[in-house]
């Protein structure tokens, strides 16, 4: 196991070293971000932390995604990223639609699901769950603020402005802006049937 981590190590030590500056300071935020989120204890350096990189690469699939992708950009004709994909496999259905370089750092993704992330931009610190989708509603795409956190089955959608330090509930639908601080969810769940007999609609 040593051996592989050594080899891992290497590979993507050298994918990392033709990258942009930006591209690696983002990719550090990313992986601090992780850390915090996760309970992984670390110490920030000033310099690039390979050995912290290499831990939540093994240990998350949906870092993988994030690191492929952050990496992509700026080095997708030497195609390394297809073959550092094979030693460590993304996860499948987490998609990003969205360039790298209109993200900023800080981005976690919390298990990566059946989640859609595309966005005209994204501010720093985006926090987002499962079963997501960010995307087009046919007139263009939402652009997201700094420090906003999507919660699971949660769509977002059209030529929108989703402030900063906004909490997106679960399951809401967000088709118009939400200004700065602000908490938006879903309608609440309703009974329609009961000892299966319709009713009147009663909340919960």
């Amino acid at each position: 196991m040593k051996y592989l981590d050594c080899i891992i190590l290497s590979l993507h030590c050298f994918f990392v070293s033709i990258a942009d500056a930006n591209t690696k300071n983002k990719l550090m935020q990313d992986v601090y971000s992780f850390c915090d989120k996760c309970k992984i204890p670390y110490k920030k350096k000033v310099k690039f932390n390979l050995k912290l990189l290499r831990y939540v690469l093994r240990n998350n699939y949906e870092f993988r995604n994030l690191f492929y992708w952050r990496m992509g950009a700026c080095t997708r004709k030497f195609h390394f990223s297809t073959i550092l994909k094979l030693i460590l496999p993304e996860r499948i259905h987490l998609m990003f639609g969205v360039d790298s370089k209109n993200v900023g750092g800080g981005l976690f993704i919390r298990h990566g699901n059946s989640t859609i992330i595309h966005a005209k931009s994204i501010g720093n610190n985006f926090y987002i769950h499962q079963n997501v989708t960010i995307g087009d509603s046919g007139t263009g795409f939402p652009i997201i603020g700094n420090n906003v956190k999507v919660g699971t089955g949660a769509v977002v959608l059209g030529p929108i402005t989703i402030g900063n330090d906004v909490v997106i509930g679960a399951n809401a639908t967000v088709v118009k802006d939400i200004p700065d601080d602000c908490t938006v969810v879903s309608s609440g769940a309703f009974v329609i049937k009961s000892n299966g007999q319709r009713i009147n609609m009663q909340p919960l």
